[in-house]
């Protein structure tokens, strides 16, 4: 099932007016605008909690490289 088109206006006084179906917003700031879309759009796996991890885990990521360089 396709989901509705998201409709982002911006308005005359610098907010943001989001519209879904028969839905609308009015009026937003930048910050809730972003955030409403956000919750709209987030894929039901939320692959993007992938990107939180321990410094550990972060240092591991950046260095796994390095290990096949020097082998």
């Amino acid at each position: 099932m396709m989901k509705p088109d998201i409709i982002i206006k911006q308005l005359d006084n610098g907010c943001f007016d989001v519209q879904i179906a028969n839905k609308s917003t009015d009026q937003l700031s930048f910050d809730e605008m972003l955030e409403l879309v956000a919750q709209l759009t987030v894929p039901e796996n939320k692959r993007c909690l992938q990107w939180l991890k321990t410094k550990e885990q972060h240092e591991t990521f950046r260095n796994r490289n390095l290990k096949t360089i020097e082998q």
